[in-house]
């Protein structure tokens, strides 16, 4: 038996290894269940509860697995870039930032290029 290469070798899972669904589930729970208690903080002027904030970490959380069957790829790369971020430094954070929509960009406009637009009744 040979040991696998580096080209054979499959890239590690973007996220730090985590599962997207795991990672991406508990920060739409936070995410919604934060929001919707600071509005209830400050436009109700009364403390959520506990069953008001489990509901909204609920509903957060499937509402992110909801986005992450629309869109896998990009609400995948979405939580590589937030992990990345949290993983660096501040002060190159701004470094990062515009080099990961550089490759987006970058797909995009060859996508873009390789369309053809035709103009015309359609032939079936």
């Amino acid at each position: 038996m040979s040991t696998p290469s580096a080209e054979e070798t499959p890239a590690p899972p973007v996220g730090g290894g985590a599962k997207p669904y795991v990672l991406g589930s508990a920060l739409g729970g936070s995410l919604l269940s934060l929001i919707s208690a600071g509005g209830s903080l400050v436009l109700e002027k009364k403390k959520p509860t506990a069953k008001a904030i489990a509901r909204d970490f609920i509903l957060g959380a499937i509402l992110f697995l909801l986005i992450l069957q629309l869109l896998p790829d990009s609400t995948t790369k979405l939580l590589g870039y937030i992990t990345a971020l949290v993983a660096v430094p501040a002060a190159s954070v701004v470094a990062t930032v515009p080099s990961a929509f550089g490759d987006s960009v970058a797909a995009v406009a060859a996508v873009s290029e390789d369309l053809e637009v035709k103009v015309g009744v359609p032939r079936f």
